[in-house]
């Protein structure tokens, strides 16, 4: 009997070995993994300097790093054209010239000559606009998180004063020389300078002093907002405007001609005043710091509002 279950047991092992067999054959063999071939990158367009591109590249101040590139462009100035200037980290230089054209000088430095292909400049020119700043790519929230900026760039430009300007997102002192159309600024880490201003000006978000000189050809609004810094507006010719400021955290003062305070008072931060007769508005919210308004050819160190350490209320 028990050599019966024996022969059972044994003709039961056999019977499943075949069986696992059987379905092990059935499973389809497996493939190796199909090699991807390698992505091209698409080729870089490289644009010559323009010779004709004289803007001195000169770096009194030892701003720029030991490896350097510089970017020398002219283009055509259409009527109404909208300068761009984007995401520069480094100093940004406008100057107006006349005539009917721009030119263009970027200085891209680096630490080292690996690092210098980073941060590209884009140069773009969308309908009747014209855009330099950084690549889209490293302009992205998601790029400035994960990696912090290994170059500098510095930006010198000539442009006619008819054209409209916009300067978003530089970090650094930003000069800018007349400017006949709109002015618009955001978003700036650095002093801001205009020598003049004739068109409507707009100018929000700054970390740094404001020194704006007002022209006397235009009734369009001026709008200053969220500065961290000293604003200092000095106006050129008979003064007519209506002025207004909310949220100052410092003085607000004026030694202009026709100067009445409508409603508040320069120390509680709010105040509204008019001066001359009214007119164009001038409004200016969010300030930490003092207003001064002055005349553009007033050269008295005592007046207020003066950006150079001499005149009274809080500086930057």
């Amino acid at each position: 009997m028990l050599r019966k279950i024996q022969a059972a047991c044994l003709v039961l092992f056999c019977l499943g070995v075949m069986v696992s067999g059987c379905r092990r054959s059935e499973r389809p063999a497996q493939q190796p993994p199909v090699q991807q071939p390698p992505v091209q990158q698409p080729p870089v367009s490289v644009v010559p300097n323009d010779p004709t591109v004289t803007i001195s590249a000169e770096d009194p101040e030892q701003f720029d790093y030991q490896y350097k590139e510089e970017i020398r462009r002219k283009f055509a100035a259409a009527p109404d054209m909208t300068v761009e200037i984007a995401g520069i980290n480094g100093r940004v230089t406008v100057e107006t010239v006349e005539g009917d054209e721009v030119q263009l000088l970027v200085v891209r430095s680096a630490k080292s000559e690996e690092d210098l292909p980073r941060d590209q400049i884009r140069i773009e020119q969308p309908g009747n606009r014209l855009e330099i700043g950084l690549s889209k790519e490293r302009r992205s929230v998601f790029g400035h998180l994960m990696q912090i900026q290994s170059g500098r760039q510095r930006v010198i430009m000539r442009l006619p004063s008819r054209l409209n300007l916009e300067v978003f997102g530089v970090s650094g002192r930003l000069m800018i020389g007349e400017i006949g159309g709109r002015l618009e600024i955001a978003g700036v880490n650095g002093k801001i300078e205009v020598q003049r201003a004739n068109g409507a000006v707009e100018i929000a978000g700054n970390n740094g002093a404001v020194d704006l000189t007002i022209g006397s050809k235009s009734d369009l609004p001026v709008e200053i907002r969220a500065i961290d810094g000293k604003v200092t507006l000095r106006f050129e010719g008979e003064v007519n405007a209506s002025f207004e400021a909310r949220g100052i955290n410092g003085k607000i003062d004026s030694n202009l001609p026709g100067y009445t305070v409508v409603d508040g008072n320069r120390n509680d931060g709010r105040l509204t005043a008019r001066i001359g007769r009214g007119g164009r508005r001038i409004e200016v919210t969010n300030v930490d710091g003092s207003i001064g308004l002055l005349k553009a050819d007033d050269d008295n160190p005592d007046n207020p509002g003066r950006d150079d350490g001499k005149g009274s209320g809080k500086g930057n």
